[in-house]
């Protein structure tokens, strides 16, 4: 964890006891933010946002301008905790969010180098302009302190960008071998990963349970290089009907459960934050094939999720 968040949480910890509070943690509080507050239990910020309670820690109280960023709660219905009421929800069509407050500030400081893995298929892997995207928005926004790291480079999307990252065409995620996730994890050594990694195992009919025991396996694995590693889950986009009848239902299935699933996983130290990439993708105008956000829409909408999500981090 870099210092300035173990000190932001050791002084909130201080701060609670003197309060007198009666515990750090009020039923309904999931994870403790790095400021030593927690959000509410409830998952997602909707479009108009989490309102931070007594003891709950948002960066700013509002959602990201595009995409849903869930703070590790429940799917959506689920009640918010005793640090505050949570918003109006986002939603994904069918992969719901649910209604709790950001994931709080000082997770991440401006001043130490953040350590970027995007991981997944082909929708992660050369060819996908949203990390050449994502880079160029963070540099705008004066995020300049931050390396991309994966053992895969690509010299796509005009270059001039830290092309590194860790996305492999036709994998399943429920194929990845440990093998395979040690040689990864060690090398990146991970602040923060970019996990949107099921596309081909939902074409392959491979069932929501067994994917997300595979994604507990990447969160594993990537704990035992960085304990204090920050996960964030996308709810993966859609594809057409054309390409896949059956993910019509399976996708926005599989994105109903990972609000629930991030919350079960999460550690105080290690967060698995939930981005909406589902919503408002478009697979036939944001894609090139019913698939892959080849597109300047598509990719464009992926770095702008991404880069939200982000900057709440901090």
């Amino acid at each position: 964890m870099p210092v300035s968040r173990k000190l932001s949480f050791l002084a909130s910890l201080v701060w609670v006891f003197l309060a007198c509070e009666p515990s750090l943690l009020s039923p309904g509080m999931d994870l403790p933010s790095a400021s030593g507050g927690s959000p509410p239990s409830g998952g997602t910020q909707g479009a108009s946002g989490g309102v931070p309670g007594g003891g709950g820690g948002a960066a700013s109280g509002g959602a990201p301008s595009t995409g849903g960023l869930s703070s590790t709660g429940a799917a959506a219905g689920g009640s918010s905790g005793a640090a505050g009421s949570g918003g109006s929800g986002g939603s994904a069509t069918g992969g719901s969010t649910g209604s709790g407050g950001a994931p709080g500030d000082a997770w991440l400081s401006m001043a130490e180098t953040v350590r970027i893995l995007p991981l997944g298929d082909s929708i992660t892997a050369e060819g996908s302009c949203w990390r050449h995207d994502l880079w160029a928005k963070l540099a705008e926004a004066g995020y300049e302190n931050v390396d991309f790291v994966g053992s895969q480079t690509a010299s796509d999307c005009g270059g001039d960008y830290d092309s590194n990252h860790e996305g492999h065409g036709g994998v399943l995620v429920t194929e990845v071998g440990v093998s395979e996730m040690e040689g990864w994890f060690a090398a990146a050594d991970a602040d923060v990963v970019l996990l949107h990694f099921a596309t081909n195992d939902v074409w392959n009919d491979v069932s929501v349970a067994t994917i997300l025991e595979a994604h507990l396996e990447i969160v594993t694995e990537l704990r035992s290089v960085n304990p204090d590693v920050i996960v964030l889950e996308a709810q993966i986009i859609p594809m057409s009907a054309e390409q896949c009848a059956p993910c019509q239902t399976s996708i926005p299935e599989l994105n109903a459960a990972m609000p629930a699933w991030a919350s079960a996983n999460s550690t105080a130290t290690s967060p698995i934050f939930v981005v909406d990439q589902y919503t408002g993708f478009d697979s036939a105008a944001d894609t090139t094939d019913g698939v892959h956000p080849y597109t300047t829409t598509g990719a464009d909408k992926m770095a702008s999720r991404w880069f939200d999500a982000l900057v709440d981090l901090y």
